[in-house]
């Protein structure tokens, strides 16, 4: 199994039995609460490094730590988004992949993981 099917298998495989709508409303809702947690996360890290930040040393500093962080934060936060618009399409009675958009979004929360490493105190 390539490591781009992954994300697509712990998708597939989280959702067991249960419906694709509250499969996907789930992992919606739960992506939600983690993004949450990032944000916070980044803005208690990150916020002070760039105002406490008086040389070019320090603000690369600051980078180095929260740039890669908040990049993949916006990614997963993007995904959030669509996976957020596609469960309500699917409500409404639009045909929509859920399966696709849930495993996008997933992997772009799976991907958040390593750079939040830096960002911790």
């Amino acid at each position: 199994m390539t490591a781009a099917r992954v994300p697509y298998f712990l998708f597939a495989l989280l959702a067991g039995c249960a419906s694709p709508l509250s499969t996907a409303t789930g992992t919606v809702n739960d992506a939600r609460a983690v993004l949450d947690v990032a944000h916070d996360m980044i803005t208690d890290t990150c916020v002070p490094a760039y105002d406490h930040a008086a040389s070019a040393e320090q603000l690369a500093e600051a980078d180095e730590k929260c740039k890669p962080a908040r990049e993949a934060y916006d990614v997963a936060r993007a995904a959030w988004t669509e996976a957020a618009f596609a469960v309500l399409a699917a409500k409404s009675g639009a045909p929509v992949d859920l399966t696709v958009t849930g495993a996008k979004l997933s992997a772009a929360v799976a991907a958040l993981a390593h750079p939040m490493k830096a960002v911790r105190k």
